[in-house]
């Protein structure tokens, strides 16, 4: 059975565990919990701490071993916090470590209890196949119902598209795997198609990004992989060509912005436009600032301190400065942020760290899918500097890389 439920024998752990598996909720701010960092903050902590009573209740477990695993987890992510510690005390703003070292952690204890728990795997994508039925719900009563042009979950289109395309991607792996019945797969299939739907219906261009790799990794697997691809990439062009939901519309804008951008140098009002300026800005800076970067430096500070940089961070300032933001300076974009805040030594510390994070998750296809989708995804949004986005990859990396029954790789 696909959905290994029974209620009247649920156990703590069991119970623990299906508190962990509603992450989802994290993109939906019309749920209890949901909509914010309340999941990982208030449901994952209870959660962990059910586990721990359950495993103690069943058997003593070293807790040198415990910890063994917990360092285990954390050590990939060691040369970005680190980095982040050095230059934090250097500059004086100690945010981004205490925060992303807090979120590292959490899911390394998360890892490090899973690890001796005895799961049923299927409720690893029981949670995300359901949550693209969520998700789908969501994106048309917000813009069917409530006439809006984007769906966003009541937190941000972008994150709430990201969501969607993760949760679809992991039921498209999981229904391409040998691991279910045909039933199983047709249900996973249906699913993968409503998270799509959402993701369409938020706005989101670059959500659907990290789908175009995983697509040609699967033309160089089975038989059947490749003829799904086909069939998804005709049904896409179908979709496309008919313009459903302006979503091409969208494309063809990013594709103008681009060219504008290289041609003329517009950024005005141009949301790639803008971006595609914060990365030379990014660039500029790091090039020019040291080692250490620039700290918490805001746009205005960027401007009187770069000259040549004056007009693209005073419109910055100006731009995301309508949010009512004081002094605004954080980029869309991880890599951006890094070059500036940083410099070369979060830089270089960032790259290491994602290296040794891929081949972490090397164990499970599910995790190397969430990590591709964090990289692709963290070169135009603040992904990894997020505590929602952040979260979401770091739960479900550790769910994965802990499941001990061989249903990570396909």
């Amino acid at each position: 059975m696909f959905f290994p439920i029974r209620f009247s024998s649920i156990r703590l752990e069991q119970f623990a565990l299906g508190i962990v598996l509603l992450y989802p909720i994290m993109a939906v701010g019309y749920l209890p919990f949901g909509g914010g960092i309340r999941y990982y903050s208030v449901l994952l902590p209870v959660a962990m701490l059910l586990m721990f009573f359950a495993l103690r209740r069943l058997h003593e477990f070293s807790t040198i071993s415990l910890l063994a695993d917990v360092m285990a987890f954390m050590k990939p992510f060691l040369p970005f916090c680190l980095a982040l510690l050095v230059v934090g005390v250097f500059h004086g703003y100690l945010d981004f470590f205490i925060n992303i070292t807090r979120a590292v952690f959490y899911a390394a204890l998360l890892y490090a209890l899973l690890l001796r728990m005895d799961f049923n795997s299927r409720s690893l994508f029981f949670a995300p196949a359901l949550a693209c039925f969520m998700y789908a719900m969501v994106a048309i009563f917000e813009v069917f119902i409530q006439g809006r042009g984007r769906a966003f979950g009541l937190v941000y289109e972008n994150t709430f598209g990201q969501f969607s395309v993760l949760c679809a991607g992991i039921s498209l792996l999981a229904a391409l795997s040998k691991c279910f019945d045909r039933k199983e797969q047709v249900f996973l299939f249906v699913s993968f198609a409503a998270g799509m739907l959402a993701a369409v219906l938020s706005g989101s261009r670059g959500a659907i990004l990290p789908l175009m790799g995983v697509f040609c990794v699967l033309m160089f697997t089975t038989r059947a992989a490749r003829l799904f691809s086909v069939f998804l990439f005709l049904s896409a062009s179908v979709f496309l060509y008919f313009d459903f939901f302006g979503f091409f519309t969208r494309i063809l804008l990013s594709v103008d912005e681009v060219r504008s951008y290289f041609l003329t140098g517009h950024i005005v009002d141009s949301s790639v436009g803008i971006r595609l300026e914060l990365w030379r800005i990014a660039f500029y800076v790091l090039l020019n600032s040291g080692w250490m970067g620039l700290g918490a430096m805001p746009f205005e500070g960027i401007s009187n301190i770069y000259p040549d940089l004056k007009t693209s961070a005073d419109y910055m300032n100006y731009y995301f400065g309508l949010s009512g933001t004081l002094s605004p300076w954080l980029f869309h974009g991880d890599i951006p942020q890094i070059m500036v805040f940083g410099g070369w030594v979060v830089l270089v510390g960032f790259l290491v760290s994602m290296v040794l994070v891929i081949r972490f998750s090397y164990v499970s296809n599910f995790a190397l899918w969430v990590v591709w989708c964090g990289m692709v995804w963290g070169g135009a949004e603040l992904f990894v500097f997020n505590r929602i986005s952040f979260g979401l990859v770091l739960v479900v990396v550790a769910l994965f890389c802990a499941d001990k029954h061989g249903r990570g790789r396909l």
